[in-house]
């Protein structure tokens, strides 16, 4: 029996990676006329990390660093 609750629990754990690394999709922020998004940078992960903005349309980005690591500049 305790096998069979470690090969379920393996099973779940699996799902959860390839959900959490290959399904998942990020939120887009979409920029409003001439708008200025904020791009957050902290721990390794850029927050929005999916900027969704129309064609031929000004837009400022804006870094706002947070993670001290030296590959984040």
């Amino acid at each position: 029996m305790s096998m069979v609750l470690i090969n379920a629990l393996d099973a779940a754990l699996i799902g959860f990676i390839v959900w959490w690394f290959w399904l998942s999709t990020p939120k887009a922020q979409r920029a409003v006329a001439r708008g200025v998004i904020d791009v957050l940078v902290d721990g390794g992960v850029y927050t929005p990390a999916r900027i969704e903005v129309a064609a031929g349309q000004p837009v400022t980005l804006r870094f706002l660093r947070k993670d001290p690591s030296p590959c984040a500049e």
